[in-house]
């Protein structure tokens, strides 16, 4: 850092900020060239509708509400908001995940500097955070949106409440509860920010008396939160309520409380040798339970580090200080109420990680600060600490540039992961490499002899190319559980529906919709098997229900358009066949569709119409050549009548 202090001045402060963000872009553009990947993108954006649909009014609504387990609405916003920008390609959401980051690493650097009036130490801390290897997950995945986002508004809602205290203008006060408010919309973890706030009274703020940590301005300081700790508690409730509906929550009743608790001492530990030296990072760490003695070990090591930060309590407050952030941030995503399958993941660093980084950045200046040559030194481990972060960091977010990349890497480092084996998966057989993908498939049943998606995978795979005979037996066992998903229902009812078992695919298909009534694509089978059987009337209440929930599906309508026209209901069959050619008017067929049940009405003009737009976009279509013909003589002989 120059001599002086160069964040005296809001201009020098500006430019401190404007400094480190530019790093932070620098470090972490070449993510604007990275792909989706199928690890929960797919959720976020690509089968979004709220995302693909761009910046509505309904799209505004539709994000308040749970969508597989998550109740994150400004996230979800802000991704349909990318897309009305900047379109649904991968590089947009991409540069605003960057530029989001680089955000909260300067707000970040402005909100310890308000508080503690090192320029230096703070700038650090804050590029430390910034370009530390474990925010590649956070920045280079798009489904971490949620992160980035939350970050700007906790960070900001930490100046305003620093502010705040300062100035006692209720404006300041009621700008640290929007953003908040807002950040808890981004992502629930922001629970504990209340608690935080509590923390900095402490230091470096000094509003509680460090030789009296418990007299009696601790409860004036805490009551001055109740606000900022309802709007955490009620966030807190909904997203738990938004995961169990869905089903999020499941392992917390497989997995026994003993060995959660275990996991969570031991991933608490993992995190500060991993925030210290981090190298073997991961994707996703299969859960696997911890040895007792391991899990003693690091309860051990906890202790250690809390009986140190205490006793240093008076002489060196922010170590207490710095070591509570991290475990209090980091205790909604300890893993003792587990949420998926996953030990620990590098993206719950995000926000508790600045807690260690404060502490140790800190304890470095005052141990080296007594001497010119100390301080010297503590500048050289600093540009040091930030160079090594920045190369590592740079080279850890190349490993996110596709699928087979992430997977393959995620191997690399543990043969046995049945998740990247899974994804992997999934990835060859979308490229074509069948063997490949099945022994990937089959890898991962190895190591989860029980977990229904690589069989699913599998037979899907089995199904695209036509063989759903050998299918079959690939999910028959797994689709007779009762836990057994909706997703595997309906593609095991698909594959009987394909040998001809219609009867059998009806079941399967209706509880795939029982188990969860908004999966269109299983309606949208149900009502095939429906139609199968004759029953026309039924599998039309099918696709009317597919045609409500997912506004933007065109074949739906131009399915349930030719089964009302079948049943009679010609005024109802055209309405549908016009949203099909809204929806897809480049489909030949769909124009065609129309022309017919517009000819049934009795609206000749607009058979016409239509009937040519078909043969412009498919000139060399038969059937509807013959059609325009028996238009033009007046001899209409039935739509089938002129071959293909």
């Amino acid at each position: 850092m120059p001599t002086g202090d160069p964040g005296r001045t809001p201009v020098g402060r500006a430019a401190l900020a404007g400094l480190l963000a530019a790093l932070v872009v620098a470090v972490f553009w070449p993510a604007r060239g990275f792909e989706f990947l199928r690890f929960d993108d797919p959720i976020y954006v690509t089968s979004n509708p709220l995302v693909q649909g761009g910046l509505s009014w309904s799209s505004i609504a539709g994000s308040f509400l749970p969508r597989d387990g998550n109740l994150v609405p400004l996230t979800w916003i802000s991704l349909a908001a990318d897309a009305s920008l900047r379109g649904t390609a991968p590089g947009g959401f991409h540069e605003t995940n960057v530029l989001l980051h680089a955000l909260a690493a300067a707000l970040l650097f402005v909100f310890l500097r308000s508080a503690t009036g090192a320029t230096g130490r703070s700038w650090v801390v804050a590029a430390l955070f910034a370009l530390h290897p474990q925010r590649a997950e956070s920045v280079a995945w798009i489904s971490e949106r949620k992160d980035v986002l939350s970050a700007v508004f906790a960070f900001a809602t930490m100046a305003a409440w620093v502010r705040w205290t300062r100035s006692g203008r209720t404006v300041d006060r009621v700008a640290a509860g929007a953003l908040l408010a807002a950040g808890l919309l981004a992502k629930p973890m922001l629970v504990t920010v209340p608690v935080v706030l509590l923390l900095l009274d402490f230091w470096p703020l000094g509003r509680l008396a460090p030789e009296r940590p418990l007299g009696p301005p601790l409860g004036e300081r805490a009551r001055e939160k109740l606000p900022l700790l309802a709007l955490a508690l009620a966030a807190g409730v909904a997203a738990i309520l938004a995961q169990r509906a869905r089903g999020a929550t499941r392992a917390s009743d497989l997995i026994p409380l003993g060995e959660r608790v275990a996991n969570a001492v031991h991933s608490t530990a993992w995190y500060v040798a991993k925030t210290a030296w981090p190298s073997g990072l991961s994707f996703f760490y299969p859960f696997e339970p911890v040895p007792a003695a391991t899990a003693l070990a690091c309860a051990a090591a906890l202790a250690v580090a809390t009986a140190v930060a205490v006793a240093s309590w008076r002489r060196r407050p922010y170590l207490a200080v710095g070591w509570s952030w991290y475990l209090v941030m980091l205790l909604p995503v300890a893993g003792v109420l587990q949420v998926g399958e996953q030990a620990r993941a590098d993206r719950y660093t995000y926000l508790p990680s600045v807690g260690l980084l404060l502490a140790s950045t800190w304890l470095v200046h005052d141990l080296l600060r007594g001497t010119s040559a100390g301080r010297r030194l503590a500048a050289a481990i600093a540009v040091a600490a930030v160079t090594a972060g920045a190369i590592s960091t740079r080279a850890e977010i190349g490993h996110w540039r596709d699928d087979r990349s992430l997977y393959a890497r995620a191997l690399q480092r543990d043969p046995g992961n049945h998740k990247a084996h899974y994804l992997l998966g999934l990835a060859e057989r979308d490229a074509g490499r069948d063997a490949e993908a099945i022994a990937h498939f089959e890898a991962a049943l190895r190591s989860r002899p029980t977990w229904a998606d690589p069989r699913l995978g599998w037979a899907n795979l089995l199904l695209r190319r036509g063989r759903a005979d050998d299918a079959l037996p690939v999910l028959a066992e797994a689709a007779r559980r009762a836990d057994a998903t909706p997703q595997l229902l309906n593609t095991y009812g698909l594959c009987l529906l394909a040998t001809g078992r219609t009867a059998d695919a009806e079941g399967f298909l209706r509880r795939a919709v029982e188990a969860d009534p908004g999966y269109t694509n299983a309606r949208f089978h149900l009502g095939d098997a429906l139609a199968a059987r004759g029953d026309l009337a039924a599998a039309v209440e099918q696709w009317q229900a597919v045609a409500r929930l997912d506004p933007r599906d065109a074949d739906v309508r131009l399915k349930l358009g030719l089964a009302q026209a079948e049943l009679g209901r010609a005024g109802d069959a055209v309405a549908s066949l016009r949203d099909a050619t809204r929806l897809a008017p480049g489909s030949a067929e769909a124009h065609y569709s129309l022309a017919v049940a517009l000819h049934g009405a009795g609206d000749r003009p607009g058979a016409r119409q239509e009937i040519d737009e078909a043969i412009r976009l498919r000139p060399d279509w038969r059937r509807a050549r013959g059609f325009r013909e028996g238009l033009d003589t007046g001899t209409f002989p039935g739509p089938d009548s002129f071959g293909d």
